[in-house]
C-alpha cells in the first residue's frame, strides 16, 4: 500500500516537472525568467526529497508498529 502511494507521488511530481518545463519560456530565456525557472525546479526537487524521506519514515514507523 505504501509503495503505491510513493509511486503515485513520484509520478505526480514528474508530471509537475514536465508541466513546468513546457510552460517555462525556453524560446526567450531572459536572466530573470531563467532564475525563476531554476528556483521553481529547486523547490519541486526539495518537495520530492521531503516526500520520499517522509514516506520512508512513515513506512518504517508502520512496520515497527506492525512488529510491535
Amino acid at each position: 500500500m505504501h509503495s503505491n502511494i510513493h509511486f503515485l507521488l513520484l509520478l505526480y511530481s514528474l508530471f509537475l516537472l514536465l508541466l513546468m518545463l513546457t510552460m517555462a519560456p525556453i524560446c526567450y530565456p531572459t536572466p530573470h525568467k531563467t532564475l525563476e525557472w531554476r528556483n521553481s525546479i529547486g523547490l519541486l526537487s526539495r518537495a520530492v526529497d521531503y516526500h520520499l524521506s517522509h514516506g520512508a519514515n512513515m513506512a518504517m514507523a508502520g512496520s515497527r508498529a506492525a512488529v510491535a
